[in-house]
This record gives C-alpha cells, sequence and structure tokens, in this order.
C-alpha cells in the first residue's frame, strides 16, 4: 500500500487512492445534481408563488372594485329613494296645502255668506209690492245698518234721487204717498249683501 492509498470503509480495507477519487468524483457529480434540483424546486415555488400572489392582486382588485360598485350602487339608490321619498313628500305636502287653501276658502265663503244672510235678514222683506208705512219702517232699518256697517253701504233710489246718506233717505221717506203702494227691488253685491234699494210708483 503506497502513501496515497487511503483507508476507506468500515471493514477496514484499503483502497487505492485513484479509486477513492473516482469516488469522490461521483460523489461531487451526485451533489450537482441534488443542487440543480432544489434550484429547480426553488424556482417552481417561486413561480407558484409569484402566481399566486398575481391571482391574489386580481382577486383582491376584484373585490374592491365590487365593493365599490356595490357602495355606489347603494349609495345612488339611497340618493334616488331620498329624493323620491323627498318629491312624494312634496307632492304630499302641496297637496295638502291645497286642501288646507281650499278649506280656508270654503270656510271664508261661508262665514262671508252666513254674514250677509244677518245683514240683509231685516230689510229682504222689502222685496215686491209695499205700503207707504211698511216701507217707512223698512228705510229707517236702511238707514240704521247705514250707521253701524260701513263696510256695506245701501244705496236707495226713488224717482230722480239716489243716496245712501242718513239725510237723502229720510227725505225720500217723508215724500211717500200714505195713500200709496210702492213696487220695491233690491239689488246684490259680490258677496251677497244687499247694496241698493230701489223704489218705484205703482201707476193706477
Amino acid at each position: 500500500m503506497s502513501k496515497k492509498d487511503e483507508y476507506a470503509g468500515v471493514d477496514e480495507k484499503y483502497i487505492p487512492n485513484n479509486e477513492v477519487e473516482e469516488k469522490n468524483e461521483s460523489g461531487k457529480s451526485k451533489d450537482g445534481i441534488k443542487t440543480a434540483k432544489k434550484i429547480a424546486i426553488g424556482y417552481v415555488i417561486f413561480i407558484v408563488v409569484l402566481f399566486g400572489a398575481i391571482i391574489a392582486s386580481f382577486v383582491g382588485i376584484g373585490i374592491f372594485m365590487f365593493s365599490t360598485f356595490n357602495k355606489t350602487a347603494d349609495g345612488m339608490l339611497n340618493d334616488f329613494n331620498e329624493k323620491s321619498g323627498t318629491m312624494v313628500d312634496n307632492f304630499n305636502n302641496k297637496e295638502s296645502n291645497i286642501n288646507l287653501k281650499e278649506k280656508e276658502e270654503e270656510r271664508l265663503q261661508k262665514e262671508k255668506e252666513m254674514e250677509a244672510l244677518a245683514f240683509n235678514v231685516d230689510i229682504k222683506g222689502m222685496q215686491g209690492t209695499q205700503s207707504e208705512f211698511r216701507l217707512s219702517n223698512y228705510l229707517d232699518e236702511v238707514v240704521t245698518k247705514n250707521k253701524t256697517n260701513s263696510k256695506h253701504t245701501i244705496t236707495v233710489t226713488y224717482k230722480e234721487t239716489t243716496t245712501s246718506s242718513e239725510d237723502g233717505i229720510v227725505k225720500i221717506k217723508h215724500s211717500l204717498d200714505e195713500n200709496a203702494k210702492y213696487e220695491v227691488s233690491l239689488d246684490y253685491d259680490s258677496d251677497g249683501f244687499i247694496n241698493k234699494v230701489i223704489i218705484k210708483d205703482i201707476v193706477k
């Protein structure tokens, strides 16, 4: 056994140096294949991870866009509902206001009608044929109404005289013939109040 020969193996056999070197070179070759396999596996893992990351990114972006779209859609729907609700409320309010206005107008009209009835009740009976006595009493009532109600003045017309003053109506009353009969007609204003008394002689 030369100096270059080495002790190899557990069975205490000596192998020549050239065989040891061949063995070492074979071992190195196997180690290189293992290293290449490890590198290849590493590349595969890297590619898989990279591909997974890309897919995850796309999924994340998709989820984000879907979520954003849903939020936008929900916002638009909420805005639409709010605007629709506001429009409905406005319509209901307008309709309610119109109803209130109509009711208020009806109430005011009824008040005017009642006021006109109360105003007319004492003199409405003078319409038609009247004696001097009854007509004189009605003319006194007209004078009283003109004194107490400035908003609704009654004008009396007889022959050539037309007046609403107390003195003028009294003069007409005194000019009536106690033995004669008279035809009386009444005019009304737009609110239903008597505003004119027209007296005419009845020709026999």
